[in-house]
């Protein structure tokens, strides 16, 4: 191991790894809840999310989303697997349904760009490990927290360089960029952007499916 870095399993990196709710749903008021639909092309997208009673069925704090959560869609044949990171703090209190995990990572150990990023670069990887046959496909808590690890720096500081230099090589070569869609909050990653940090050794080297 390089000096500087650390290699650890995903759950023991994290702060909370775990499944939403399994909603009360409403018309009206509640909360906003976020299912598979939400999570598509590394954005979040409000616009499809429906509502929850959280006076008829509580919802724990720490199942409300925060900036910097990865939601993995974790249920199904074609959507197990896709990811997206809550970039900005939501309008309201938003959870996820049973379908979707939130992956929050322990706070001060990492650039949030930085575990974000990383995991967008390993969702082939855990679209390919759900468990199960046809369309109940299901990818177990367990399966991500231990199955997965991760080699990263320690010092803040270097992952910020390590996305910063990634987004510097994109932009070096500007493409043209769709226009945002003012219903998705969550500004996602390019694929080109993907690209370039996955040829970093950080990621090369970083992260491991057992």
């Amino acid at each position: 191991m390089r000096a500087g870095w650390k290699q650890q399993k995903l759950g023991e990196v994290c702060d909370f790894l775990n499944r939403g709710i399994s909603p009360k749903y409403l018309d009206d008021g509640g909360v906003c809840v976020l299912n598979q639909k939400c999570v598509r092309d590394h954005t979040v997208n409000y616009e499809l999310s429906r509502r929850h009673d959280a006076k008829g069925k509580v919802v724990s704090k720490e199942r409300f989303v925060r900036v910097g959560d990865v939601l993995v869609n974790s249920t199904g044949t074609g959507t197990l697997g896709r990811v997206a990171q809550v970039r900005e703090e939501p309008d309201e209190l938003t959870t996820v349904d049973s379908h979707v995990t939130i992956v929050r990572p322990k706070p001060g150990m990492f650039h949030l760009d930085f575990f974000g990023y990383m995991l967008t670069v390993i969702e082939d990887a855990i679209k390919e490990a759900g468990e199960g046959c046809g369309g109940q496909t299901e990818l177990a808590r367990s399966v991500l927290a231990d199955r997965f690890s991760v080699s990263y720096p320690t010092a803040l500081h270097e992952q910020q360089r390590i996305v910063v230099s990634s987004m510097k090589r994109l932009t070096a070569s500007p493409a043209p960029q769709p226009t945002p869609n003012k219903t998705s909050k969550t500004p996602a990653p390019s694929s080109k952007a993907i690209s370039n940090l996955s040829s970093t050794s950080a990621v090369r080297s970083g992260w491991r499916q057992h």
